[in-house]
């Protein structure tokens, strides 16, 4: 009911009244829905999420879940913006997400113009008010991992960034469900 009250507000029209959607088995706010309960369950592979649903096929399944993308970034976004940060310490901060095995960094051809090998400093630092914030982050890190953020088993950089905005979705829709519900 989340997802196709979402789909309703945040679609634009053009994914809307895009061609044949007449024709359509599963509606895109199913998809969307099974997205995040995808994340929720920690199935990192599509293709064996698609094997509990006869009549499923994962390549399509990927296709659809692309053109979400768009929605996907929309409503994530619009869920932040709800939120009140005025007045708050911020810290911006990234994880790394490893798309290969370090034993194979120099020969990877997936995201080998893209993709670097990152550093990953140590946080040292003495203001208790920031290590506060900082273990706050830690453990939301830690709950994206748990949605498989960390380990994106991606080919393409919109299949990438898809199963990124999902994991990121599943998290916020998890937090707001917990905390005003």
């Amino acid at each position: 009911m989340i997802c196709r009250s979402w789909y309703k507000l945040y679609a634009p029209n053009s994914l809307k009244h895009r061609r044949n959607t007449d024709q359509i088995k599963l509606s895109d706010s199913s998809i969307l829905a099974m997205l995040i309960w995808q994340a929720e369950l920690g199935i990192e592979s599509q293709r064996r999420f698609c094997r509990f649903f006869v009549g499923l096929s994962h390549s399509r399944f990927n296709r659809r879940a692309r053109q979400l993308l768009p929605l996907i970034y929309l409503i994530r976004h619009t869920l932040n913006q709800e939120v009140d940060l005025s007045g708050k310490i911020l810290i911006i901060d990234s994880f790394p997400v490893p798309v290969c095995q370090p034993v194979r960094n120099y020969r990877v051809k997936i995201f080998h113009d893209i993709a670097d090998i990152g550093y990953k400093a140590t946080k040292k630092h003495n203001n208790h008010q920031l290590m506060a914030v900082r273990r706050t982050i830690e453990s939301d890190f830690a709950l994206l991992s748990y949605y498989n953020a960390e380990n994106n088993r991606a080919r393409s950089l919109a299949g990438f960034q898809e199963r990124l905005e999902v994991a990121v979705l599943a998290y916020n829709m998890a937090y707001c469900l917990e905390r005003f519900n």
